[in-house]
């Protein structure tokens, strides 16, 4: 058969090379630890920053060996709990630790703290105590976020002009090498400034391994890969949780976590460039070479149609060469693409302020705030299973309309129980996490497949850049809580439920090949489904 008989089908070739062979498991293995390292990128404040339980040093009372004096010397909040920084003044010279020792309507500020553990954050680290000092401990996770915001954006432009691998790479190593250094921060502002690098040079990475992996597999077989890839998200947390639990100390947490990511030096010999991107760019002995060895190390041997087929040069490779700026901008020409970017950024940002609202109000909750945060994460496992069987059985509309109308509904509910019935109010507020996590895993499938091969990456940046918006906001819902404290779930419900909505307006794309033009993205949802097959 002669090449002008021909089409470049890269979904064809994948197919025949087999759909977990050898060369598969190689590189879904190394695609899926970017994504353990970006909970590390992520997540890491949660602990750093974290808030060693202290007191008051009541001078006359340490002594004793029962600690009820506790409850006459230092006042308590509207929560119950003893105030961090205040005391009652003694009412008198002397050193006596008696009830009548001291004057409950007289409150002071404490001369000296003590704290009730040995764990070491920035706040033991650099006196960040009391409530004039609580934005400095919030505020790494807003400039965390804000790295995220910028880093996003560049690093899609940078996967769409110079490849999938290079992206991955730099992120990987930007990351590490920050990270670590942060871990030898010698002030405040140091650690600040080296939080915001480390996630302005690592937090796309992900989203690149997301790409780049869903680029490699088979229609059928993405829902499985995205439910796979997804899982290592939460493996981070619980090894982030795991560690911070076991080293009890800031400095020595970021050095474990951040170490490892220096593999991503070695990404350069142990993944492949993605051959989507490789066509786009009319490389095809790159191409060649990578399917002759994934088809060697599979023991496949290739057709006469797919070897006439790596000689296929893109549609137009020489008429069609736009910048990467101009490319993006072609959406604006578009009503259906422009309203498929807006949707998904508007669905991601509340996906993204839902997860993070209920996910780091898990530190918060009543006991050890380490299993808290274990338990929230181990949540997300059958979320992301429930996720693959949902889109393989329904399909990716109805699949995240479902998911995300679902998890308003329980923010909702969970508001409506009463408070004296815990069980059922956390029973709900569990559920909301897995449906929001399941809504968020299938929000990713579904933007890559509705996004063309030639901007792929920097759209799901914008669109990624939206959810930050997300993000930034989810630390702030206390201060929401301050006026009302219904009014955090309520706001996760509502917006969860006009997300679910507006996702009725995307095209569906289960089982349809990755569009590679605008075109093919314009005629979304008016092609025939490609048949499954093994």
């Amino acid at each position: 058969m002669s090449v002008e008989h021909l089409t470049f089908d890269l979904d064809s070739i994948l197919r025949e090379l087999g759909p977990f062979g050898r060369f598969q498991r190689k590189i879904y293995t190394f695609f899926s630890i970017p994504f353990i390292f970006a909970a590390f990128f992520a997540l890491s404040y949660v602990f750093t920053t974290g808030v060693v339980p202290h007191r008051c040093l009541i001078p006359e009372c340490e002594s004793q060996n029962s600690s009820e004096w506790i409850s006459f010397a230092i006042p308590k909040r509207f929560n119950k709990t003893f105030e961090q920084c205040l005391r009652y003044n003694s009412t008198s010279m002397e050193a006596s630790c008696t009830f009548d020792a001291f004057n409950r309507s007289d409150v002071i500020r404490c001369e000296e703290i003590v704290f009730e553990t040995q764990e070491k954050t920035i706040q033991t680290e650099w006196n960040l105590i009391c409530e004039e000092n609580k934005w400095k401990l919030t505020i790494v996770g807003t400039l965390n976020v804000v790295g995220q915001f910028f880093c996003i954006p560049i690093i899609g432009i940078i996967s769409d002009r110079f490849g999938r691998k290079i992206a991955l790479i730099i992120g990987m190593l930007g990351g590490g090498i920050f990270g670590t250094l942060r871990a030898f921060s010698q002030s405040y502002p140091m650690f600040l400034l080296l939080e915001f690098l480390d996630t302005f040079c690592s937090s796309g990475g992900s989203n690149v391994a997301y790409v780049l992996s869903l680029e490699y597999l088979q229609p059928q077989h993405r829902s499985m890969g995205a439910m796979v890839f997804s899982i290592m998200y939460p493996v981070g947390m619980i090894f982030i949780a795991l560690l911070a639990n076991y080293l009890q100390n800031w400095r020595h947490l970021l050095l474990s976590l951040y170490v490892p990511t220096f593999i991503g030096f070695f990404y350069f010999w142990l993944i492949p460039e993605s051959m989507r991107w490789l066509h786009s760019k009319g490389r095809l002995d790159e191409i060649s070479k990578i399917v002759h060895s994934a088809a060697k190390m599979n023991k496949v041997e290739l057709s006469k149609e797919t070897l006439e087929m790596l000689k296929i040069p893109p549609r137009n490779l020489e008429t069609e060469k736009v910048t990467k700026s101009e490319s993006v901008l072609s959406i604006f020409k578009y009503k259906k693409m422009f309203f498929i970017v807006v949707n998904c950024s508007f669905c991601i940002c509340v996906n993204s302020l839902v997860y993070f609202g209920l996910s780091l109000n898990s530190v918060t909750l009543a006991g050890n705030k380490y299993l808290n945060f274990i338990l929230s994460s181990f949540v997300e496992f059958p979320s992301h299973v429930f996720g693959y069987f949902l889109l393989e059985k329904a399909g990716r509309r109805f699949s995240i309309c479902f998911c995300t109308i679902s998890a308003g509904i329980c923010c909702v509910v969970t508001e409506l129980i009463p408070t004296d019935e815990l069980q059922w109010r956390f029973a709900f507020y569990l559920l909301g996490k897995l449906l929001i996590t399941t809504s968020f895993t299938i929000i990713y499938v579904y933007a890559a497949e509705m996004f063309p091969t030639c901007m792929r990456n920097s759209l799901i940046g914008i669109c990624s850049m939206a959810g930050r918006i997300g993000a930034v906001i989810a630390p702030q819902m206390p201060l929401l809580a301050s006026f009302n404290p219904s009014l955090p779930l309520y706001l996760f419900g509502s917006l969860s439920l006009a997300a679910g909505i507006t996702s009725l307006g995307f095209p569906e794309t289960s089982n349809a090949k990755l569009p590679d033009t605008i075109e093919e993205v314009l005629n979304l949802g008016k092609q025939k489904m490609i048949k499954n097959s093994d």
